[in-house]
């Protein structure tokens, strides 16, 4: 699976692209949570990092999951 960090659904400029699953594999060995359902994934241990980092300087959990980001998607292209 491939998703964004919050600041991209937000409109920033951020074009980095992250790895996770939603099982623990030999890869993807620490959890990371959704900002906005919650749901657990894992991923790489530098990637974790990253997430740790983003939460110790704001408050804000930058990860937002595919689910998350296809509804974020579908909200903005409105009715059809």
């Amino acid at each position: 699976m491939q998703s964004t960090l919050r600041s991209q659904i937000d409109g920033d400029l951020n074009e980095e692209i992250i790895s996770f699953s939603e099982i623990r594999t030999n890869d993807h060995q620490a959890e990371i949570i959704c900002s906005d359902c919650g749901k657990v994934y894992f991923t790489d241990q530098e990637t974790a990092a990253k997430f740790r980092r983003s939460l110790e300087l704001s408050l804000d959990n930058p990860f937002v999951c595919d689910d998350c980001r296809f509804e974020y998607d579908e909200l903005a292209r409105g009715p059809r």
